[in-house]
């Protein structure tokens, strides 16, 4: 359901590939096809992802909310390095 506003978020971003490359996921076979020879994959555009989580030590602060995106991640981690005194840069 989301497959549309998060490549269209990704195709956004500054620094993005020329060509982005996905596979179809089949709902019905729980099959998506792989460019490798490999054991796993990441689920492919609009197929099921593993259980994402983020290991970290309690006394750092945690959204609420659920992250949907790289940008929103990347703004967790930042809120931890000024949490512990690091120096944070901010880019508009």
């Amino acid at each position: 359901p989301s497959a549309v506003r998060q490549v269209t978020e990704v195709d956004a971003y500054e620094h993005v590939a020329d060509l982005m490359i996905n596979a179809a996921y089949d709902p019905e076979t729980n099959e998506m096809p792989a460019f490798e020879h490999q054991v796993g994959s990441h689920g492919a555009l609009g197929g099921p992802q593993t259980h994402p989580f983020v290991l970290h030590p309690v006394e750092f602060p945690m959204t609420d909310g659920t992250i949907h995106s790289a940008p929103e991640l990347h703004k967790v981690l930042k809120g931890w390095l000024a949490h512990v005194g690091q120096p944070v840069t901010v880019r508009e």
